[in-house]
């Protein structure tokens, strides 16, 4: 389903209030759709199977838009209830070592400064 705030194909150095929703969902600050949001929609886009060189079609903006779990702010249960071996096999990791070093593969991957510490965003993101 498209989202509400979707009304045009989003492309690099474009700007606007579409921009800035679609900029939050990513997780990023308010600004212009810059190379960081690009690269952020590709992560996106690959982690779900739709197509996009980095622009924001209407396919895109189903997948980053307003899930009914994203508009009632359910995070998933892994992150609520700090379930490792869930996450793991999200990101299909095994150990520690390798969550961590997922994780922060996963955040440089997706234009976030790659800390190994998930923000609820992320957990979004990341899904269930």
């Amino acid at each position: 389903m498209t989202p509400l705030w979707f009304r045009r194909v989003i492309r690099e150095g474009d700007s606007g209030s579409d921009v800035d929703t679609v900029r939050r969902r990513l997780g990023l600050g308010p600004g212009d759709f810059d190379q960081v949001s690009a690269a952020v929609v590709r992560g996106v886009a690959r982690l779900h199977d739709v197509p996009s060189g980095g622009e924001v079609t209407a396919e895109v903006a189903a997948v980053v838009g307003e899930s009914e779990a994203n508009q009632a702010g359910l995070l998933p249960a892994w992150f609520v209830d700090h379930n490792d071996d869930a996450l793991r096999v999200r990101l299909g990791v095994g150990g520690r070592d390798d969550l961590v070093a997922a994780v922060k593969r996963w955040q440089g991957n997706h234009g976030f400064p790659p800390t190994a510490v998930l923000s609820p965003v992320q957990a979004l993101m990341i899904g269930e």
